[in-house]
């Protein structure tokens, strides 16, 4: 009997144990990339919200999925840089490379997250769901992008920042040029953003023959994420203009956004990846502000 016993303790332990590598396979215990990617949805239903109650459904809507396209995204990823991670030391440990979690099991929690991204995607009108699978094969191909150019956090730029097209969608029927300004706004702070966070990678992907624009970009780094920030918050701007005036409240956020951009580009140092790390982090509270500054203007 105690053998028995042993037995399923041991059993129910390794389960547990499964369901947390796979959580970790799609950075579940990093929220980060999720909440980077939550909040251009944000962004475009604040740019126009007419109807509060509404505005609060697809808030919860877009969380929800966020979450969970964004551990789907990072599962497809590591299935198809499985052979690259292995050889790269920061990512040499994930869970797939590692050999601790089967790419049976990384494919049928791929579907899983998959099934609960649809469920939360029909909650929305027919045009959203057209537009939100517009994007789905970018998605997929994102990986291999980095095999055949230098400039893949544009295409990440493009993926990343689709939530300010469909936050807006939910709310208006057609695009204008003040959201087209905010969506390049997000395309620009993503790329610069991504582009620190590469910089962690440089030695490895050049040994590997990977390619990115933080290999491009190496040898001016400040100069570079420096003109991509410029152009982010050019257009951030432009979009707000669009909309209205600028009033005082709309100037403080503006402040507040050019300072954290500012110290990001002051603590950029390629030869400090824990730094590195920090900056990237910080960029959840940059658009978390973005957000405010976006809501406060164009709703007081």
């Amino acid at each position: 009997m105690r053998n028995k016993s042993r037995t399923k303790i041991t059993k129910k332990k390794s389960f547990f144990c499964r369901l947390k590598y796979l959580l970790y396979t799609g950075r579940y215990n990093k929220p980060v990339g999720a909440l980077l990617l939550m909040f251009p949805c944000f962004w475009g239903l604040a740019y126009n919200i007419n109807s509060s109650v509404i505005s609060i459904k697809y808030f919860i809507l877009f969380l929800i999925g966020s979450f969970v396209m964004r551990g789907a995204g990072c599962t497809i990823n590591d299935i198809i840089d499985i052979d690259i991670d292995q050889k790269v030391a920061r990512t040499r440990n994930r869970l797939l490379a590692s050999g601790n979690i089967s790419k049976k099991e990384a494919f049928f929690f791929l579907f899983f997250q998959l099934v609960v991204g649809f469920m939360v995607v029909i909650n929305f009108d027919f045009k959203l769901i057209l537009l939100r699978f517009s994007i789905i094969p970018l998605v997929i191909l994102y990986p291999f992008f980095k095999r055949i150019t230098f400039f893949p956090q544009i295409v990440l730029g493009i993926v990343f920042n689709w939530g300010i097209l469909l936050g807006y969608i939910c709310n208006n029927s057609d695009f204008d040029i003040g959201i087209i300004y905010l969506y390049l706004s997000g395309i620009f702070l993503t790329i610069g953003y991504d582009t620190i966070y590469g910089y962690q990678d440089i030695k490895d992907d050049i040994i590997i023959d990977l390619k990115s624009l933080s290999i491009k970009t190496k040898k001016f780094p400040k100069i570079s994420i420096g003109i991509v920030y410029i152009s982010s918050y050019f257009f951030l701007v432009m979009s707000l203009i669009f909309k209205k005036s600028l009033g005082l409240e709309t100037y403080i956020f503006l402040l507040l956004i050019f300072l954290h951009m500012f110290i990001q580009l002051k603590k950029v140092n390629i030869s400090k990846n824990v730094n590195l790390m920090k900056i990237f982090n910080s960029n959840v509270f940059l658009v978390a502000i973005i957000f405010f500054c976006i809501l406060i203007h164009n709703h007081l």
